[in-house]
């Protein structure tokens, strides 16, 4: 990212700045596609994966979960993964009365995963600090409109208002607020989900990535013989 390369710069004297290239991680866009499902679901699924860390601000999406249900939302939030925070999430949820709301499935295997993308309505990720992450990709790639936070290299993933949205960290009112929008308003959000697709295909395909990373090698080799 322009982020990570930008912490490079940082430490770096300027006559150096020139070797850092920037080659995006990315995902199989043939294997991560949209899904149409067969039936809708009734209630929607918001969906969040990854370790249950507290780099990852689950937290604030549990608090959110509550204002979410005292305005009246219907919606069932699953948390994909396992970590040293997932004993103080579960409790959190569980004293805040959301046992019907949230759920933790633990750390699963890759196609079970790939079930859970399949069924969500929206994907969020309420990071505090990252890189650009892999899920958020796959999410994109799968068309799940997604919120996130605008830390590092994120913004360069999704463009706010139009591949997803953006809250600030650690705002549990602003992530209700946004995830609120979608409950109350779905259909708007199918473009963004369509949006964010595009994004990954044009910029985070695994395949053209990982072809430019080996032409930029033999560049180099060949600079350097």
């Amino acid at each position: 990212s322009h982020f990570c390369r930008s912490q490079l710069c940082l430490i770096t004297d300027p006559v150096h700045w020139s070797k850092f290239h920037i080659v995006r991680c990315g995902v199989d866009i043939d294997t991560f596609h949209p899904v149409l499902r067969k039936q809708p679901a009734d209630t929607p699924s918001i969906l969040c994966v990854g370790r249950l860390v507290s780099a990852k601000g689950q937290e604030v999406l549990v608090q959110a979960a509550k204002q979410l249900k005292e305005q009246g939302h219907d919606f069932q939030i699953t948390f994909v993964g396992t970590g040293p925070d997932e004993k103080s999430l579960q409790e959190s949820a569980r004293s805040l009365d959301l046992d019907q709301q949230v759920c933790f499935t633990g750390g699963l295997p890759p196609r079970e995963v790939r079930s859970h993308f399949q069924q969500a309505d929206l994907f969020v990720l309420p990071s505090f600090a990252e890189g650009v992450p892999v899920v958020l990709m796959e999410a994109m790639a799968f068309g799940i409109p997604v919120i996130s936070t605008p830390i590092a290299g994120i913004p360069e993933l999704i463009e706010h208002g139009t591949s997803g949205e953006l809250v600030p960290p650690g705002c549990v009112e602003s992530l209700a607020n946004s995830i609120g929008s979608f409950l109350s308003s779905k259909d708007r959000w199918e473009q963004r989900g369509a949006e964010g697709r595009n994004t990954v295909a044009r910029l985070y395909n695994k395949a053209a990535n990982g072809q430019e990373m080996t032409t930029l090698l033999v560049s180099q080799l060949s600079t350097e013989s």
